[in-house]
């Protein structure tokens, strides 16, 4: 399961609600409670209008997919987007720290979510360890150089090395079980 952004959000609720579904869990560019996010989004995409994101990648993909590709429905997608969280606690450490599948969290360095909490994802995933001694934990970061949330996904070939060598990388093993 692959999430980005909301879509972040809804693939760490199915793998904390339906853990029977997700084998791996990539979760990009998406906070697991409030206060992991930077300061200013609300307000930002609460201004957000069509205009603004005129012929950039999330207009033409919305356009791309939706079953109603004009502006009028894309304007009350954006006004969705900033109601989306209002009142939301986010996910406990403990509903992070019984995910099931192996995560991947990637986040760019520029991202809307703070280093510091991506950090703190990973500790609770049982990541942030010394691998060299303990082995490679089953849950990873990756942090994206020069990415910002709205262009994580265009870095294209860093993004897919990222994910598709975590995806085909067998279940790690721990110095215990050589």
């Amino acid at each position: 399961m692959f999430g980005f952004s909301v879509g972040g959000a809804v693939a760490l609720d199915l793998a904390i609600r339906h853990p029977e579904l997700v084998r791996k869990l990539i979760v990009s560019s998406v906070s697991f409670r409030p206060e992991g996010d930077r300061g200013g989004n609300a307000e930002a995409v609460a201004e957000m209008t069509v205009d603004m994101i005129a012929r950039t990648p999330m207009e033409e993909r919305y356009l791309a997919v939706s079953p109603h590709p004009d502006r009028e429905h894309l304007q009350g997608l954006l006004d969705k987007l900033a109601r989306y969280g209002e009142g939301e606690t986010g996910w406990s450490d403990d509903e992070i720290r019984g995910i099931a599948a192996p995560t991947l969290f990637t986040v760019g360095d520029c991202d809307m979510v703070k280093l510091d909490h991506a950090v703190k994802f990973l500790q609770l995933r049982g990541g942030d360890v010394n691998g060299d001694f303990e082995g490679v934990p089953a849950s990873q970061l990756a942090v994206f150089p020069g990415t910002t949330h709205f262009f994580g996904l265009a870095r294209t070939e860093l993004v897919r090395d990222v994910v598709i060598t975590f995806l085909d990388a067998p279940e790690p093993t721990v110095w215990a079980d050589v």
